[in-house]
Parts: C-alpha cells; sequence; structure tokens
C-alpha cells in the first residue's frame, strides 16, 4: 500500500504501516534500554553512573519524544497532511499551490525535529517556512510522486525547475 491515499476531496498522504511499525518498535526499544539504563546508573560508579545517566536522560527525551510525536498520528489513523481545494494543509498550516516557490525533502536544521525526521520543507512567495513532517513513515519516491503529479503543476515555475534540478532533496550543503 502507498503513502498516497486519493479521496473525493483531494489527496491525504498517510504513514506506511511498515514504517509505523519500524519506528514504534526501534523508538519503543530504544526509549527501554535507555529507562533501564537510568536505573542501571545509579548503582555505578560516579563517573560511570554520570555518564549513564547523560546518556539515558538524553535516550529518554529523544525517543520518548519521537514516541509522542508519532503515536497520536498512528492511533487516530489521520493523514500527515493533504492537498485539498488548492492548499497543501496540516493541522500545523496551510499554504496554496500557487505559492509555493521552493519545495525540499530530507532532514533539515530549520527546527530541532528536523534533525530528526525528514520533512517536506515549503517556502512561500514571501519567503515564509512551512514544515510538513513525514516522521519517516513516508518515502522518498511517495513524497516525489506527490510533489510531481500533485502540487508542481500549480506551483510557480522557479519551483518546478529547482526541483528538477536538485532532485527534491535537500541539498547537503545544508540549509
Amino acid at each position: 500500500m502507498g503513502n498516497l491515499r486519493e479521496t473525493e476531496h483531494g489527496v491525504e498522504v498517510v504513514p506506511s504501516r511498515y514504517e509505523a511499525g519500524c519506528l514504534i518498535a526501534g523508538g519503543g526499544f530504544m526509549f527501554a534500554v535507555s529507562t533501564v539504563l537510568l536505573f542501571v546508573a545509579r548503582h555505578w560508579s560516579i563517573a560511570k553512573g554520570v555518564l549513564a545517566a547523560v546518556a539515558g536522560l538524553s535516550g529518554v527525551a529523544v525517543f520518548g519524544g519521537a514516541l509522542l510525536r508519532a503515536l497520536p498520528i498512528l492511533v487516530g489513523r489521520r493523514p500527515l497532511f493533504e492537498i485539498h481545494g488548492g492548499y497543501l494543509q496540516s493541522i500545523n498550516g496551510k499554504i496554496a499551490l500557487a505559492d509555493i516557490d521552493e519545495l525540499t525533502f530530507g532532514w533539515h536544521a530549520y527546527r530541532p525535529t528536523g534533525m530528526v525526521f525528514s520533512d517536506l520543507v515549503v517556502r512561500s512567495v514571501t519567503n515564509e517556512r512551512y514544515f510538513f513532517p513525514t516522521y519517516n513513515m513516508v518515502s522518498e519516491m511517495e513524497i516525489d510522486r506527490l510533489v510531481r503529479t500533485y502540487i508542481l503543476p500549480y506551483a510557480t515555475t522557479a519551483c518546478r525547475e529547482k526541483w528538477e534540478r536538485q532532485g527534491g532533496m535537500t541539498p547537503r550543503s545544508g540549509p
């Protein structure tokens, strides 16, 4: 099953069951390991205990945060984002397809979650940035298909040319 679900109102981007399962299983395992590390750290010497506590707290924060972000989406079976009525929209905001001046997909440094989860990053003609998170549950091929089929025909000419030139991915040189 693909990540794009066509509806009578537009197209929805939904998580892949396989990739969602990998995120939950991997994140859950790492969260559990980090939690155990926190409890075991108090029985070690001071230096080892402090290092283990820092690693455990970091793991609990990162992997717990990832699970807290992903579980509501999976439980509610809601789309990650959608194209509806000429807009690319998620619960965090929306942008008209005709106002899209640049698109990139991948990890980025514009915000902290972009270093963990790949996003579809949209820059408008007014230079505002919009983020459409995939939580690493949508393949690059599906994002490319979404962009080429449903977004680029309505976006600016500069956006189409840049997407073709860079292959849709965030340039490796950084933001």
